[in-house]
C-alpha cells in the first residue's frame, strides 16, 4: 500500500444505500498504515446514525477487512447489497444493527438468515473535516 489506502465511494450512516465501489484517491496514514492492515480501505459516510459515536456525516471511516469482529463494535456491513455502518450484535439466528445517534429516528435493524447480511470489515478509524 505505497499509495495509501483506496477510498471508495459513500456508506451509509442512516438506512443502507447502494455500496458503491467508485474509486475517488487514496488516504496517506503514515506512520498508522501498517498497523490499519494490507486490505484496509475507506468510505465516506452519507446520514448522521452515528453521530454519537463519532461518525458524523461527511466523515471518512477506515475499514479493516482482516480485524477480529466481536459483539458491539461498529462494522461496515452489506444487507441485500447495500452497505451501511453500524454497531453489531449477534442475537441468536438474528444478526441486529444499531444506530449511534441523537436523532430518534434511526432504530436498531434486526435481520434473520433469510436476508443476505455480509460484514465488510471493522471501522478502525474514523476522520472527521475530511474534504
Amino acid at each position: 500500500q505505497e499509495e495509501g489506502i483506496p477510498i471508495y465511494g459513500s456508506i451509509a450512516a442512516g438506512s443502507p444505500v447502494e455500496a458503491f465501489e467508485d474509486f475517488s484517491g487514496y488516504l496517506r496514514l503514515d506512520p498508522y498504515q501498517q498497523a490499519l492492515g494490507e486490505d484496509a480501505f475507506a468510505l465516506r459516510v452519507v446520514g448522521d446514525s452515528m453521530d454519537l459515536a463519532g461518525i458524523p456525516d461527511g466523515s471518512l471511516v477506515v475499514i479493516s477487512r482482516d480485524a477480529k469482529v466481536e459483539e458491539g463494535n461498529i462494522c461496515a456491513v452489506l444487507v441485500n447489497g447495500e452497505a451501511t455502518v453500524k454497531r453489531v450484535y449477534q442475537k441468536n439466528e438474528h444478526i441486529v444493527l444499531v444506530p449511534v445517534s441523537r436523532n430518534p429516528v434511526y432504530q436498531p435493524q434486526i435481520y434473520s438468515g433469510e436476508d443476505d447480511i455480509r460484514i465488510l470489515g471493522k471501522v478502525t478509524l474514523s476522520i472527521v473535516d475530511v474534504q
